[in-house]
C-alpha cells in the first residue's frame, strides 16, 4: 500500500514527499467553519482496486474515513453525515469533508492496495508502516 498526504486546516509540512505512484492534492486546504473541503487522489499501479482515506488528528490518532472499492464508497458509520467519496478505486477517488467545523481539523492522508477480503477499515486501527492491511507495504511521507 503507499500513501501520501494533505492537510485540513493545518499545512503539510512538504508536498513534495508525495510518491512518484499514488499522488495526492491539494497538499494543503485551509477552509472556514462551514464550507467543505475536496481532496483528489490518484494511482497508476494496475492490479490496485482501492482508495482509502485516514485522518490524523492533533493529538497524533490515525482515524479510518472509509475506501473505494472500485467505484464503491464505504465511508465509516462515524463520517456518514458528513464525508463521502467518489471516483473509481482502480485509478482515483475523491473525498469530500461537508461542512467542516473545529473537529475535522487533521492531516488526510490517501493510500492505493489491492483487494483483499481480510482487509477492513476500522476507525481504530492505526495503519502499520501506513498500512493496515498485510501485503506489500511502502510507506512514502
Amino acid at each position: 500500500m503507499l500513501v501520501t498526504s494533505a492537510v485540513l486546516l493545518l499545512l503539510l509540512p512538504d508536498p513534495s514527499l508525495s510518491t512518484q505512484e499514488v499522488h495526492q492534492w491539494p497538499p494543503d486546504s485551509v477552509r472556514r467553519p462551514g464550507e467543505s473541503a475536496h481532496f483528489s487522489c490518484s494511482h497508476s499501479i494496475s492490479d490496485y482496486d482501492r482508495v482509502f482515506w485516514y485522518k490524523q488528528t492533533e493529538d497524533g490518532a490515525f482515524v479510518c474515513l472509509g475506501y473505494l472499492n472500485v467505484n464503491f464508497p464505504n465511508v465509516e458509520p462515524t463520517f456518514e453525515e458528513n464525508v463521502s467519496m467518489g471516483g473509481d478505486g482502480r485509478s482515483n477517488g475523491t473525498l469530500t469533508v461537508w461542512k467542516v467545523s473545529e473537529r475535522d481539523a487533521a492531516v488526510y492522508f490517501c493510500a492505493a492496495g489491492r483487494h483483499n477480503a481480510a482487509c477492513r477499515c476500522s476507525p481504530a486501527q492505526k495503519p502499520a508502516a501506513a498500512s493496515y492491511c498485510h501485503h506489500e507495504t511502502s510507506q512514502h511521507l
